[in-house]
């Protein structure tokens, strides 16, 4: 009964954290895009942390690596938003530019 409410509630965060991230990596300051996924990232190193060792070295560092790489998707996803906005906003600098020298 509750897995729809969860379930939607967390489609909301996904969409807002979405939305933060376009509106902040929209900014003229470049480096105000990149705070989430940094915040995402650090928190992708903490995942590994909490594994515990089952005394196989490869095992337990493929695991390591697994987890890190599945907990490193909201920072690629932050990431793909944050270029797609930058890139806009670098074609529409240069389509100012290009109308600055036709006016000139």
């Amino acid at each position: 009964m509750f897995f729809p409410i969860r379930f939607i509630i967390f489609i909301l965060f996904c969409a807002a954290v979405a939305a933060l991230q376009v509106w902040l990596s929209e900014k003229e300051n470049k480096y105000l895009g990149l705070v989430l996924p940094l915040i995402t990232f650090i928190i992708s190193l903490l995942f590994p942390l909490n594994m515990l060792g089952t005394g196989h070295l490869m095992a337990d560092l493929f695991r390591v690596m697994l987890v890190w790489l599945i907990a490193n998707i909201p920072t690629i996803i932050l990431l793909i938003i944050y270029y797609i906005c930058r890139g806009k906003q670098r074609k529409n600098k240069q389509l100012d530019k290009m109308k600055i020298l036709d006016l000139n």
